[in-house]
């Protein structure tokens, strides 16, 4: 029975990695768009 418990912490610990994963790539994309739009009108 300890081990199913570990393991299923486990895939709790995995899940919220991938939902922090996620929000990091959504933050640095959102950045990006935002540092790019700055470029342009520099550029125009």
């Amino acid at each position: 029975m300890a081990a199913v418990e570990a393991k299923r912490e486990f895939v709790e610990v995995i899940i919220k990695m991938l939902m922090l994963y996620a929000t990091l790539e959504r933050t640095e994309q959102s950045l990006l768009e935002q540092s790019g739009d700055g470029m342009h009108g520099i550029s125009s």
